[in-house]
């Protein structure tokens, strides 16, 4: 089934289509499809036809039927009917009328709009040009700022691995100034037990080098430890020098003891204070590397800014110029709804030209 969307228009009614039409190619109106002025539209003659869908099926019952396309690519829904008998005749009536009556209306109706628009026609021309050169001036600048975003990117990148080095260094310098501080610590205290251990072990050495076998403690008769008979005497200061040696002993290996442990934190404070300098040098040597990445990064920011106030410039003037279009298309609107109110006013004429059709297509 073929539905038809349009067939034989009135000339009143080309015009209405005819003037939306206008509209949209002045861009103050909605989209519209393309329509002839009146007197010059094959509807007004019977010889078209618009269907709806316009799909193929469709188009080949209307050409089986004996319609042509001509306007396939941009109005489908478009046929004529060039193949019937009486096309010759009626299609050369048309050219009589639209010779006659269409081209003066043509030529009046543009006087008219001489008359109301073409400065702001102009005018909209020069913005509609100036915004679309504005438009690509803000595509270059947009482009410009592509390479300095990506090298800055990169930029970005590696300076936040500078920057966790540093940090990484100076954790690692906080740590081993932590361990130095501990063991500096614990070296006092191995230092103050040296010398506790040193002043026990003199008093030591005396309590056992000067343990001699007199007095109360040793022969009853006075005889000195070689002729003296009493063993149990005897034996009790031995045990009694065996005891103060080995105290004497101990605490000698206790303090060798104490200044191996000495030793060895030295040796270790040394060398967590070499890690820490090492720690040091390598977060100063970062931080040196983020300083010149930065100075290397300035030019590009310095770039991006200056192509960014130029956007923000361009795009400021393209609304200006959008704005000043605005306003010439509302203008624009206004004059052609003045000039619509003058063309109806010649009503009259435009039926005198739909009785001409009419009359034309009666004759047909």
């Amino acid at each position: 089934m073929i539905l038809l969307n349009n067939s034989v228009r009135s000339t009143s009614e080309q015009f209405r289509l005819w003037e939306k039409y206008l509209k949209h190619l002045l861009n103050i109106g909605p989209q519209a499809n393309p329509a002839n002025i009146p007197g010059d539209s094959l509807h007004q003659f019977g010889l078209a036809i618009d269907v709806l869908g316009g799909d193929a099926i469709q188009a080949q019952a209307l050409k089986d039927a004996g319609w042509t396309q001509p306007y396939a690519a941009g109005e489908e829904w478009h046929f004529e009917a060039r193949a019937a008998p009486e096309w010759e005749v009626l299609n050369t009536k048309r050219a009589q009328i639209r010779t006659e009556l269409s081209v003066p209306f043509r030529d009046w109706y543009a006087e008219l709009l001489k008359s109301k628009i073409p400065e702001e026609l102009e005018m909209a021309t020069e913005l509609i040009a100036e915004i679309e050169s504005l438009r690509l001036q803000i595509e270059l600048a947009e482009q410009e700022t592509e390479l300095p975003n990506y090298l800055l990117h990169l930029h970005g990148l590696t300076l936040t691995d500078l920057r966790q080095g540093r940090t990484s260094a100076n954790e690692r310098a906080a740590r081993y100034r932590e361990r130095v501080s501990r063991l500096s610590r614990q070296i006092r205290d191995l230092e103050r037990q040296i010398t506790d251990l040193e002043f026990a072990i003199e008093q030591a050495y005396d309590d056992w080098n000067g343990y001699r076998y007199t007095g109360s403690i040793g022969c009853p008769e006075g005889y000195p430890y070689s002729e003296c008979t009493h063993e149990e005497r005897k034996r009790r200061y031995d045990r009694e020098v065996m005891r103060r040696e080995r105290d004497y002993r101990s605490k000698i290996e206790r303090k060798q003891s104490v200044e191996q442990s000495l030793h060895e934190k030295k040796s270790d404070r040394r060398n967590a204070r070499r890690r820490r300098d090492n720690a040091r040098e390598r977060a100063d040597d970062f931080s040196r590397a983020i300083e010149e990445k930065l100075r290397e990064m300035e030019p590009l920011r310095e770039q991006v800014r200056d192509a960014e106030s130029r956007q923000r410039r361009l795009r400021s003037q393209r609304a200006d110029k959008e704005r000043e279009l605005r306003l010439l298309r509302d203008n624009i609107g206004r004059n052609i709804e003045l000039s619509t109110a003058e063309i109806r006013i010649r009503d009259e004429k435009l039926n005198r030209i739909s009785e001409r059709v009419r009359r034309a297509r009666r004759g047909s």
